[in-house]
């Protein structure tokens, strides 16, 4: 086995729970700008993705394929503060949300 092979990690349920929620406040409750490197990273993405299809709660992949017009909004509203930041100003809403697909995962935009 190489260093860069995938290992398998033994998790409890309450863990796998404990994670998810710590991902899913990074990424959707978070209000701090800084959280977005976090919420458009491949690899929290794909963690992610492994631990819901991890998870023993009934319904969850179905949750998760859906639309949050919620958590798009408090994302438009981290990216627009970003954008600023950055001095390129505010951006349309919908081109916002074309750039943060990746920032919405799972969750469909």
């Amino acid at each position: 086995m190489n260093k860069t092979s995938e290992r398998q990690v033994m998790l409890s349920q309450g863990e796998i729970t404990a994670l998810k929620k710590a991902i899913a406040y990074l990424k959707f409750e978070c209000e701090e700008v800084g959280s977005l490197i976090f919420c458009g990273s491949p690899l929290i993405n794909s963690a992610f993705d492994k631990l819901i299809a991890s998870s023993d709660i009934k319904g969850e992949d179905v949750f998760y394929n859906r639309k949050n017009p919620s958590a798009e909004k408090r994302m438009l509203k981290k990216l627009n503060e970003e954008f600023k930041y950055e001095g390129s100003g505010e951006v349309e809403q919908i081109e916002q949300l074309e750039h943060s697909e990746i920032y919405m995962h799972p969750f469909k935009v």
